[in-house]
């Protein structure tokens, strides 16, 4: 199966004609060098900015903007767009990502696990409670939210799903 056009970086990715399974180019990988080796990953309000911004000054993560989306949202504008996140790899430093919606993303659970399929995965969690009450006070504060906290329970899933961490990670 052809993926890209010969020499793009889309080409660090080839699928085997026999057994349909995953073989990464380790000559392209390294000369392009923005094959995350981790991802950072969680729930809403568990922390992923504050690692982000922490992370930033030592490992080369996609720029400008802190998530990509592309193993949930983006993946169908190609490698090329991805690895131009990251325009920093290749400088020696480790690449990753972090990327909190990729936890409650079956999609890029696969994805991942298909096409990076060497990378850590990073989970980060908080207490379930105090994540929730967070969350909702944001949605409050951005006015995806008008009502009391009771009523906000039955009517946005998202609130309570997000923190049934168990749930995602089976």
């Amino acid at each position: 199966m052809a993926l890209a056009r010969e020499g793009s970086k889309e080409d660090v990715f080839r699928e085997s004609e026999t057994d349909c399974t995953v073989h990464l180019d380790q000559q392209r990988i390294a000369r392009n060098g923005a094959i995350p080796s981790f991802f950072v990953v969680g729930p809403p309000r568990t922390g992923t900015s504050w690692l982000h911004d922490v992370l930033s000054d030592h490992v080369s993560l996609p720029a400008p903007t802190k998530e990509t989306r592309f193993f949930d949202l983006n993946f169908h504008r190609g490698w090329d767009w991805y690895f131009d996140h990251f325009p920093d790899a290749g400088n020696g430093r480790t690449v990753g990502e972090v990327a909190p919606t990729y936890f409650a993303s079956r999609q890029a659970r696969s994805l991942i696990a298909r096409w990076v399929p060497d990378a850590q995965i990073v989970f980060i969690f908080r207490n379930p409670i105090e994540r929730l009450v967070s969350l909702y006070r944001l949605k409050l504060a951005y006015g995806t939210l008008a009502c009391g906290f009771d009523v906000a329970l039955e009517r946005d899933p998202e609130l309570l799903e997000s923190s049934l961490y168990a749930s995602t990670l089976r």
